[in-house]
């Protein structure tokens, strides 16, 4: 079966072949119809897209591939087709888009991305009902293969771009014979939720309705909507959905020798005296002025456990925190720069060994582009590191730039990104890749270090790095984490069965966060 998916599939890539598991993919998907591919992040998703798509259009049994994908991804899903077929592609993204539309036609293969298919789809046609929009009215009728790029996109059923593309799969099943791929390294972002809500759009007829799941899966929800789960009711969901994802692992027998070893660490750090006593205050000031749960206390005790000083750029912003504003009028912006940081001392000796020693190349990822970043590059700099930068406040030339010059670059550099480069830029050239603190979702901590962990990383081992101040929130966020880590990996069927040594679990990084705080711990009572 793999070998006639790669003879038909290789007789029209123009530079790939595929590798035997991608074969493997392909062909399942085309069998099934509407198929979601968890596979690990540098598999070749994309290759095996593409694959699927040539096989579709030799077969007759598509007319038109609707790929839709984040911005970032745009420009190479489109350079991948033209490279490696004879397909005819087109982007439909920006302020010209219905001209070429209305002039050209519909291509072969339309690439958009999510925001744009949900303007272009469905309009509103009175409070409550959509109908078609103009890209819509041109599909409807046609036979279309939808391939969903990080598909934990729709993961929220309630949001516009969920409705639009429910409205739209809907639409075109009625009139003719559509395919649904979903493609996705991390499908669970924060529960089981995300990933029922995705396969209700790829295979509504094999789902539960909403209140079927919500009745056997779900114990109850908090006054936030958080569910508790019933487990039992979980496993009956994961058996519904079971044949209708593939997973490949990076540490799969029949891929684990196209990437280079992963290591995973955790270091603990310790805040200096002046830097825990103002951190306890913010913290008692915080929760004595706002309401529980309030997001803004909690993303500003974020950013201080980063860096004292990073809640002056949140001030000075219009649209800032009220309390950044009175912490920083109060206390003044001389004092937050004169308060000590632990963890970017940490991180300029861990970065002095892999940059100045070594010449190695790393990525440090921070959420706060716009304030925790911009203290890092500034101590970088001045510290003499060869430091680029990556993040949403730049345009995308610069963002381009910036990692064209990090890739190029002669020797050990940095690349400072927010999570804008979490998702779509690949730096294979980086084997180092820290985490500053810790992503809010196991998905999103998959996606940075993946960013350099892929099939042509560099020579040698990539290891991943977490930094976590003691004491603070990062302590609860990392343990939020590691759940969610646990319901992808029952999700995905990384659990219950024998997998390769070398695959990470959930249950595997609490042991190793646990070896750290013992570290921690034993190097805190030595210096007592």
């Amino acid at each position: 079966m793999a070998a006639v998916a790669t003879g038909a599939a290789n007789s029209f890539l123009k530079t790939k072949t595929l590798l035997p598991f991608q074969a493997d993919g392909v062909v399942t998907a085309y069998m099934r119809g509407d198929h979601m591919l968890v596979w690990d992040a540098g598999t070749g998703k994309s290759v095996g897209a593409i694959a699927l798509s040539l096989l579709c259009m030799q077969d007759d049994k598509i007319d038109h591939v609707l790929l839709i994908c984040e911005r970032n991804k745009l420009r190479e899903w489109v350079e991948d087709f033209k490279v490696d077929t004879d397909l005819d592609v087109r982007k439909h993204h920006g302020p010209n888009r219905h001209k070429h539309l209305g002039k050209f036609g519909l291509p072969q293969v339309l690439v958009t991305t999510y925001e744009t298919a949900k303007l272009d789809s469905v309009v509103k046609d009175g409070p409550r009902k959509l109908a078609p929009g103009p890209l819509l009215s041109l599909l409807d009728g046609k036979r279309v293969l939808v391939v969903y790029d990080e598909s934990a996109k729709l993961r929220n059923r309630s949001s516009g771009i969920y409705k639009a593309q429910e409205h739209v799969l809907r639409t075109l099943r009625k009139k003719a014979e559509v395919r649904v791929l979903a493609l996705s390294a991390t499908p669970i972002e924060k529960a089981y939720e995300d990933g029922f809500n995705q396969l209700r759009l790829l295979v509504p007829e094999a789902m539960p309705t909403v209140k079927e799941f919500e009745g056997r899966c779900v114990r109850y929800r908090d006054m936030y909507g958080r569910p508790t789960y019933d487990q039992m009711g979980i496993l009956w969901f994961i058996e519904l959905l079971r044949p209708h994802l593939t997973r490949k692992r990076k540490t799969d027998a029949d891929v684990i020798e196209q990437f280079p070893p992963l290591t995973e660490n955790y270091r603990y750090v310790e805040q200096s005296a002046a830097e825990r006593s103002f951190y306890k205050m913010i913290e008692d000031l915080a929760f004595e002025r706002d309401e529980p749960g309030d997001m803004g206390a909690w993303i500003l005790l974020r950013q201080i456990a980063g860096h004292p000083a990073s809640i002056i750029h949140s001030a000075k912003r219009e649209d800032g925190s009220a309390l950044a504003k009175e912490i920083v009028r109060t206390l003044g912006e001389e004092h937050l720069r004169s308060l000590p940081c632990a963890k970017l001392d940490e991180l300029k000796v861990y970065l002095d060994t892999i940059i100045k020693d070594q010449g190695a190349k790393a990525v440090v990822f921070t959420f706060f582009g716009r304030s925790v970043l911009v203290e890092l590059e500034h101590a970088l700099r001045a510290a003499d590191f060869p430091v680029f930068t990556y993040h949403g406040g730049q345009s995308a030339a610069e963002n381009e730039a910036a990692k064209t010059s990090f890739k190029s670059h002669q020797g050990g550099a940095i690349l400072l990104s927010s999570d804008g480069g979490a998702r779509g830029i690949n730096i294979p050239e980086a084997t180092y890749v820290i985490e500053y603190e810790s992503a809010l979702t196991h998905a999103t901590r998959i996606q940075r270090i993946n960013r350099a962990h892929r099939i042509n990383s560099a020579d040698g081992p990539v290891t991943a790095m977490t930094f976590i101040t003691a004491g603070t929130i990062e302590d609860d966020i990392f343990s939020a984490v590691l759940t969610r880590n646990e319901h992808h990996d029952r999700f995905v069927g990384d659990v219950g069965q024998e997998l390769e040594e070398e695959f990470i679990s959930a249950a595997d990084r609490r042991m190793i966060l646990q070896l750290a705080k013992s570290r921690y711990e034993g190097r805190k009572g030595r210096s007592r």
